[in-house]
């Protein structure tokens, strides 16, 4: 088992996030407390590992909890489920001096649950327990959790740290393909912004076996743990997990969610290496290479093959997001793969809505 440890330096607050395949049942839960809620999702219920899990917590371990089963999914990511969760569990008279929450599910259930551990009773502690590739990588790590409104994804949210977060890889011998390339397009972004190995490793030949995504998990992990250990509020280094995220969540947020969050990822990464080569930034051969790479994971890199929308419609998402700033949408601009540019602690910088609009335009006419 790979064990990465996190010190977030601002509070302090420190967790760790813990690596392996079939580490979950082994887990000791009762040093986190005596009483739990486990939130799982609802397609896990009879999940080997979900059994043995709750085998572990209740007759291994005799700890009291309370299992709870939602639907995975950005459409429970809503501020009246997170309401009906909260109330629920004021119901049930949980409270943070006795209680802890266990989230098992992906990326949306982690949000939701996050988000209610986040102003429940005034903070509550939660144990992340990922399922998804993407949930591995990205969710379960740095603290982020909101819901969607009509007006955008993620615009209601709050930074909570986990307690522990628990990366079993088990999980993803039962995962669809399509939630393995969706992690991978982030494991693909982490490699153009930071690594340019790890980026050859996830595009190139590789088997889909537990030592590879244990490699890519801890890989991934230890590039993005340091940074946001030093910039937790996401206010200067931690912008560069940003690329592809500009226009990645507007492609989500424009199409109600029918396109998942690699796609749309994906297909922002490529339009925004796109604008940074217009700029001057990111070199052609370089934008060629990131998305063939990403093509080879079965990804898109074609805006209009997941929006058929107008480029207006994406710069209204792009302008109530947290990545704009003055009327300015802010973007990470690769100047290799492995490495983007920057200018001291600063790695995002504004560009003009007419230049952002030329691209799109463009872009949506390929």
């Amino acid at each position: 088992m790979a064990v990465i440890r996190v010190n977030i330096r601002r509070k302090p607050i420190k967790y760790e996030i813990r690596i392996g395949e079939g580490i979950l049942p082994g887990q000791d839960f009762a040093r986190f407390g005596k009483r739990f809620v486990t939130i799982v999702d609802s397609s896990l219920e009879n999940h080997p590992n979900t059994i043995a899990l709750m085998h572990r917590l209740e007759k291994e371990q005799k700890l009291a909890n309370l299992p709870i089963y939602l639907p995975g999914g950005e459409s429970l990511k809503t501020p009246e489920q997170a309401t009906e969760l909260g109330r629920f569990l004021a119901r049930e008279k949980i409270g943070k001096m006795d209680h802890r929450l266990i989230v098992v599910g992906g990326g949306s259930l982690g949000d939701l649950v996050g988000y209610v551990a986040s102003f429940y009773d005034r903070s509550l502690g939660f144990i992340y327990v990922a399922t998804t590739l993407l949930a591995m990588l990205d969710a379960a790590i740095g603290g982020k959790n909101a819901v969607n409104i009509p007006e955008g994804k993620n615009l209601f949210g709050r930074i909570h740290q986990p307690l522990l977060v628990v990366n079993d890889v088990s999980w993803l011998k039962t995962l669809p393909g399509y939630h393995i390339s969706n992690g991978l397009a982030e494991a693909a972004k982490m490699g153009v912004t930071l690594d340019e190995g790890l980026f050859d490793l996830v595009t190139g030949p590789h088997s889909l076996n537990s030592e590879f995504y244990m490699t890519v998990i801890e890989r991934s992990g230890r590039l993005k743990v340091p940074i946001v250990e030093v910039d937790e509020l996401d206010s200067g280094p931690r912008n560069i997990f940003n690329y592809g995220h500009t226009v990645g969540p507007p492609i989500e947020a424009a199409t109600d969610y029918k396109v998942h969050h690699g796609p749309a990822d994906s297909v922002g990464m490529a339009v925004e290496g796109y604008l940074a080569a217009k700029l001057g930034f990111f070199p052609w051969e370089a934008l060629m290479r990131q998305n063939s790479g990403l093509a080879a994971l079965g990804l898109p890199v074609r805006l209009r093959d997941v929006y058929n929308g107008t480029a207006e419609r994406l710069i209204d998402f792009m302008l109530v997001d947290k990545k704009t700033r003055d009327g300015k949408p802010y973007f990470v601009h690769p100047v290799a793969i492995g490495k983007v540019y920057r200018r001291g602690s600063q790695v995002a910088f504004p560009v003009e809505i007419p230049v952002i609009h030329e691209c799109l335009t463009d872009l949506l006419a390929q």
